[in-house]
């Protein structure tokens, strides 16, 4: 039992057994067993065994007004009817219903569901549509878009793809070369089950209890709270298309118990609330996706109460440590079934409390063997896990991996500019944002660079700042010179 509890499990079991007594889970056993018969454990089936077990209760809501369980299941078989014969899609939308109804009606019709960021610049969509087959594109609409075939390598690629029962969500995320690469989300196993109940009992998630969420729909945090609400029969709060005072405004109408999001949108929440307080009465405040700055957590604890917590992981391997209010400024203690080692350069496992890789072996992981989360960090003596850093090039700006190269990479390829360095700055809401520095053959102005970038590459890889220099120092070796 020492030995236990010296893990987390004791806590993790008495944790999920507190979960399933207040959420009930067990009584809709039967339902979501008839729908795990007839779907596979997929989205859909949650949606379908929530509908036969909670019918008239609130589903989601968002801009648009309510949606009961049973007329969210309606529309999810309405909109997988005009899918039947389509091997994958993608999905492009906005944290609101029409995610929600397109992601469900995929994995009913047996179509791969791509996530596209809704903000995704017009070369990467199109790059991403050729790259991993997609023949029909969802989006804010509730249209569907028939992509035009691709040709030659990609084509033979596309027409590979089959459709199967219980569909995977393909989760897309920047790699080290800032191409988008995917992560493939397949329906849920028995061997996975106690740590999704574990990480449902620590986001205090309960049957029909609106959940406010923020985090991205097409980000592994994001898209696992929403799948865990439908599962469980929570109330879905979608404030896609509103402002910050708007979404908070929804949230106290509708009586919000939980929130969750980035800690960029966190920050946002609680200069809101500096401003115009609320009634809300929060059990939760979930962050996920990036880290948790320690002023942000006080702010949040001074408004709503010690009801933070901190979720760590990657879209490999999902979450894997939680941080509640007592392992606050640590990235917390690993999950239900999670192993986290700490490896040297050599892939040694070093001492409690050397620095090092983060390793992580998960359930929930798409690899067996244990994944590198891309960060450094170590344990402690009660084997909590301190971040210290990130392993890789890549930039965390308000939880989207972002890499300077590729939007270095495209400003070389303007035709105006002859030299261009690109770096990321501190930024007191989003972690880290990029800036640039460019050197122009011919007159430009900036914001007509600026508009081109975020057409090509999207607003999350547009700098912030861009300066015009006559020259960018570099070293011998051809590595820019930062400014002192």
């Amino acid at each position: 039992m020492k030995s236990l509890v010296r893990r987390g499990i004791a806590g993790s079991v008495f944790d999920v057994a507190s979960m399933l007594a207040a959420t009930r889970l067990l009584s809709g056993v039967p339902a979501m067993a008839r729908a795990i018969r007839a779907e596979g454990a997929t989205v859909s089936a949650a949606v379908a065994a929530s509908a036969a077990r909670f019918g008239t209760a609130t589903a989601l809501v968002d801009a648009a007004g309510t949606l009961t369980y049973r007329e969210l299941d309606t529309a999810v078989t309405r909109l997988a009817s005009s899918l039947r014969n389509t091997a994958r899609v993608g999905i492009s939308c906005d944290n609101t219903r029409t995610f929600v109804v397109a992601l469900a009606a995929a994995s009913r019709a047996g179509a791969d569901a791509v996530l596209l960021g809704p903000r995704m610049g017009d070369l990467d969509r199109t790059a991403v549509a050729q790259r991993h087959g997609i023949t029909h594109l969802l989006d804010d609409t509730e249209r569907v878009a028939h992509f035009r075939p691709v040709s030659g390598e990609e084509e033979g690629r596309s027409g590979q793809v089959a459709k199967t029962r219980g569909a995977r969500i393909i989760i897309l995320s920047s790699g080290t070369t800032g191409a988008p690469k995917p992560t493939e989300r397949a329906p849920l196993r028995l061997g996975q089950a106690m740590t999704a109940a574990s990480l449902i009992a620590a986001s205090g998630l309960r049957p029909r209890h609106p959940v406010l969420l923020l985090a991205p729909l097409n980000h592994g945090h994001g898209l696992s709270i929403a799948i865990a609400s439908l599962t469980i029969g929570a109330s879905l709060v979608l404030a896609g298309g509103l402002g910050m005072d708007a979404a908070l405004d929804l949230a106290e109408r509708t009586g919000v118990r939980m929130i969750s999001g980035v800690p960029a949108q966190l920050f946002r929440v609680a200069e809101s609330f500096d401003v115009q307080p609320r009634d809300l009465r929060l059990t939760h405040v979930v962050s996920g996706s990036a880290r948790l700055p320690a002023a942000l957590t006080e702010r949040l604890t001074h408004h709503f109460g010690p009801v933070v917590v901190d979720f760590f992981g990657s879209t490999a391997t999902g979450t894997v440590t939680v941080a509640k209010a007592r392992d606050l400024g640590t990235a917390g203690r690993p999950v239900a079934g999670v192993s986290i080692r700490i490896v040297d350069a050599a892939g040694a496992i070093v001492p409690r409390g050397v620095e090092g890789l983060v390793l992580a072996s998960s359930p929930l992981s798409t690899s067996r063997a244990s994944s590198r989360t891309g960060d450094r960090g170590f344990l402690d003596a009660s084997g909590r896990l301190h971040l210290t850093g990130r392993a890789d090039s890549i930039v965390v700006s308000g939880g989207e991996n972002i890499s300077a190269s590729e939007a270095e990479d495209y400003l070389l390829a303007q035709p105006e500019i002859t030299d261009a360095h690109v770096f990321a700055v501190p930024d007191e809401r989003l972690d880290a944002v990029l800036a640039a520095r460019v050197v122009l053959s011919s007159p430009l102005p900036t914001e007509q660079l600026l508009a081109r970038i975020t057409r090509d590459l999207g607003p999350a890889k547009t700098p912030r700042m861009l300066d015009v220099v006559d020259s960018i120092p570099r070293t011998a070796t051809g590595k820019a010179r930062l400014k002192k």
